[in-house]
């Protein structure tokens, strides 16, 4: 049986101590810019959500999994306030992203790398009030899986991508499609996130201010905001993203008439 380890080599403990719980894969990403240059990032959904997260107050949990090599480059977690737990796997998720023109929407992505599915037995003990399973595709989650930690009686949300992205098994490549257990997650109270709200901090404002301190200026860069918006952004086909008052009342008017338009 696997064992969950925590970054700091205690044990998860079973009492309820955090808010939330992001579980998913830890991703390497290596970007091919549309000029030919690479860039290599450490991200992943439940990366970025458990950062989000955390910006807000939140006690919040990541469980990843990952390569133990590969576990060094969790440190970020812990100075954004997360507490880590880790399940060793053979392999950390890396995926191939490609850019061919100047539309970063525009995207060819591939899987080289994939840490494999989540099981029943190595996630045993929940401490959280709320457990958000954040993947990147179908490679993390199944069915069996999901319904598992909602018998559990815990508050459970999934991000979309764990439906709508499909890993060819001969090519690698990421395609989007619909997933038919839609229908059976939702027999089950499983539902995904359809808005995300967020206002970022007004940094640019703040910064116009004369005599401003140093200190002011960084608690007004935003993390948690713009990851939350990434995220909702790869799936805007099927999240609504608001980032601003102004556009409450619109969307309001769209929502009530029972149908959002791709552009909200």
């Amino acid at each position: 049986m696997v064992q969950l380890k925590m970054m700091d080599t205690t044990n998860m403990r079973t009492r309820r101590e955090y808010d939330i719980i992001f579980i998913g894969h830890v991703c390497h990403d290596e970007v091919i810019h549309q000029d030919g240059h690479k860039t290599i990032t450490t991200g992943g959904a439940a990366l970025y959500g458990a950062v989000a997260a955390a910006s807000t107050g939140k006690t919040t949990a990541a469980l990843l999994k990952l390569a133990p090599e590969d576990q060094k480059d969790l440190d970020t977690l812990k100075e954004c306030g997360v507490r880590v737990f880790t399940i060793d796997s053979r392999e950390t998720t890396r995926v191939q992203v490609i850019h061919r023109s100047s539309d970063m929407d525009e995207r060819q992505i591939i899987t080289l790398k994939h840490a494999g599915l989540f099981k029943k037995n190595e996630v045993q003990d929940i401490p959280a009030g709320h457990i958000h399973l954040a993947g990147c595709n179908d490679h993390e989650f199944s069915l069996d899986f999901i319904k598992a930690i909602k018998q559990r009686g815990h508050p459970l949300s999934i991000d979309m991508q764990c439906f709508t992205r499909y890993n060819d098994p001969k090519t690698g490549e990421v395609t989007f499609n619909d997933d038919s257990d839609k229908k059976e997650a939702e027999q089950n109270n499983i539902y995904p996130i359809d808005v995300v709200c967020v206002n970022l901090y007004p940094f640019i404002e703040v910064t116009k201010k004369q005599n401003l301190d140093i200190n002011t200026a960084i608690e007004n860069i935003d993390i948690g905001g713009p990851s939350l918006i990434r995220a909702a952004a790869k799936n805007y086909k099927y999240v609504s993203i608001l980032t601003s008052p102004d556009q409450y009342d619109a969307f309001l008017d769209e929502l009530s008439s029972g149908n959002i338009s791709e552009g909200t």
